[in-house]
């Protein structure tokens, strides 16, 4: 099953770690834990670091030594690998480590460089019965970075230990974007949340 394992690992590198994640649910009323990040942008950090980059490459080969740049400046390094499932040709199982170097991008508002402390590392499983069947997404996101902004001038750390479950639609109109339900949900910042996954867009 080469062909498929091809496809399902070009549907994951388009899939898994794009910026053009949205989250909803902006009116949770959960405070934030201190006065230095707001609970709306706790939980779009949590969703911009879920998200961040691009991968590419053959099924087997591993994403080591690629380096992506992110919207503002800066850039996130990435390793690790994307393998299909020796017992299951319809997954693959995915274990990436994403270190971000002054990696600058809009989050909630403000503008945010991040930088590894050590990186976000996920790992979990890509599944598709076939071409254009529904993708289902199942991650575990840990590990923590150094955040600041400048305006007002703010900084700190984010340790992150987070749940990734979604599954992604495919369109059946034309110009219409495959769409993903699910959620991100655990802690972050020192934070509960509990994100709905919305629109994605860009994947094809």
């Amino acid at each position: 099953m080469i062909w498929k394992n091809r496809w399902l690992f070009n549907a994951c590198a388009c899939v898994v770690p794009v910026l053009a994640l949205q989250a909803c649910g902006d009116d949770d009323p959960t405070p934030p834990p201190n006065d230095s990040l707001e609970a709306a942008e706790i939980r779009a950090l949590a969703v911009g670091l879920t998200t961040l980059g691009a991968l590419s490459g053959d099924a087997g080969t591993p994403a080591a030594d690629s380096t992506v740049a992110c919207p503002l400046g800066g850039d996130v390094q990435f390793s690790g690998t994307i393998l299909p499932d020796p017992a299951d040709d319809q997954v693959l199982r995915v274990d990436v480590n994403m270190v971000p170097d002054g990696c600058t991008l809009p989050i909630a508002g403000s503008v945010f460089a991040l930088d590894g402390a050590p990186g976000v590392r996920q790992q979990g499983t890509v599944t598709s019965t076939g071409f254009l069947e529904p993708i289902v997404l199942d991650f575990d996101v840990t590990g923590g970075v150094n955040w600041r902004v400048a305006t007002p001038a703010r900084s700190g750390v984010c340790r992150l230990d987070l749940d990734l479950d979604g599954r992604i639609e495919w369109p059946t109109a034309p110009d219409t974007v495959p769409t993903l339900n699910g959620t991100l949900a655990g802690m972050f910042c020192d934070t509960q949340i509990d994100v709905p996954l919305t629109r994605i867009s860009g994947v094809g």
